[in-house]
This record gives C-alpha cells, structure tokens and sequence, in this order.
C-alpha cells in the first residue's frame, strides 16, 4: 500500500522492444525477459516481463505504473532505476546488458526531451555487453492516473 502523496507524479513505464541482444544460447538465440529493480537495494524487483523464446530482437509492449512518493523519491532520485536483460535458462539465469536510468531526475528528463502527459520512447544502449538495445516508453502525469 502507498499512501496518495498530492501532487505526486506518476509514471507508466512500458518495455517495448529489444534488438540486437547477446546471444548466450548454444542455438545462438537467447530466450530474453527484462526486470526492473533499484540498484543497492539487493535486487529488489518492482517489474518483471514475459520471456520471449529463442531470439535476439523481440518485442514486449508490457507496462507498469511507478507511484513517486516520498521513499521512492529518495531512492530512485539517488540511485536510478536498473533495467537488466537476462536470458532464461534452466539451471542459472544469464545477464546479456543492463542500464540505469534516472527517471525523477529533472535534468534528465530534459535532455531526453521528456514532458508530463506526453509518451516518449528512448533506446537505452545495455552496458555490460557488446551490444544490444532496450527501447522503452515513458509516460508522465500528475496524480490523476484515471487516462493511464
């Protein structure tokens, strides 16, 4: 449970796609899925996507809404939030690229050209890898979240 903080702003962060993933398969594919979690926090998850079989570019199109409130504003304005890429296997799960991104950062979400109440997708490049990019689209709005 969050208790409703007036004026707080709320953000639906969807996973839209990815291309160009690290293969780790044997088959040369990676079966990827995405999850979200706050760095220093021992892993905690707040989202996590269907995996998606035996590819290097797949296409998601899953969301979730993230509440700021007042601990979260600390800690995601502090350490950001990670988007990690795995590729699901039986025995051990395998990291194929991360990024941090720094969604209650107000410079950030100026140079990115993001505004309140309107959608923008950004492709984050995975660190950690040689290549691969997630696309994600960020939506913000005040309070009222009835539209997202």
């Amino acid at each position: 449970y969050q208790r409703r903080v007036r004026g707080s702003r709320i953000v639906k962060i969807t996973i839209v796609r990815a291309e160009n993933l690290v293969a780790s398969d044997r088959n040369g594919k990676s079966d990827p899925y995405v999850k979200i979690t706050i760095p220093y926090t021992k892993g905690h998850c707040l989202f996590r996507t269907t995996t998606k079989k035996k590819t290097l570019n797949c296409t998601w199109d899953e969301s979730f809404i993230l509440r700021e409130n007042e601990k979260s504003n600390y800690i995601i304005r502090s350490h950001g939030l990670k988007f990690k890429v795995y590729d699901e296997d039986r025995w051990k799960d395998d990291k194929i690229g991360e990024k941090v991104i720094f969604i209650f950062d107000e410079e950030w979400l100026r140079k990115k050209g993001i505004f309140k109440g309107e959608e923008k997708v950004i492709r984050l490049q995975l660190k950690k890898v040689p290549h691969g990019d997630l696309y994600v689209c960020l939506l913000y709005t005040s309070d009222a979240a009835d539209d997202l």
